[in-house]
């Protein structure tokens, strides 16, 4: 018989499975490493409790279209920023919750 076996490009095959399997979890765990890097780096910027508020006077839109600074938008107590998203489920899931809650603080 002229060839390689069945049995021996099964084994073939293993190793490539293998080797290729190797190199997936090299890669990802340098994807992970690399991430963490960032995120230490992100998170290692927060700005210090009681810090003044970063570019207060910078106009935007409000939810009602109307243009506005954080200045001119905290009250005596401050100002709470919520960054949500309308089509995730947990925010619509709660809602009603947030709706309390600045009723509550307003």
């Amino acid at each position: 018989m002229n060839g390689p076996s069945f049995y021996g490009l099964f084994l073939n095959c293993l190793l490539k499975f293998f080797v290729m399997k190797k190199k997936i979890i090299i890669t990802a765990l340098t994807i992970l490493f690399i991430s963490f890097l960032i995120a230490f780096k992100i998170v290692s910027n927060v700005l210090p409790i009681g810090s003044s508020l970063p570019k207060a006077d910078v106009k935007m839109k409000d939810v009602s279209g109307n243009t506005v600074t954080m200045n001119e938008a905290k009250k005596k107590n401050g100002l709470l920023v919520m960054f949500s998203c309308n089509t995730c489920p947990y925010v619509i899931r709660n809602q009603q919750r947030t709706r309390q809650f600045v009723n509550m603080h307003s």
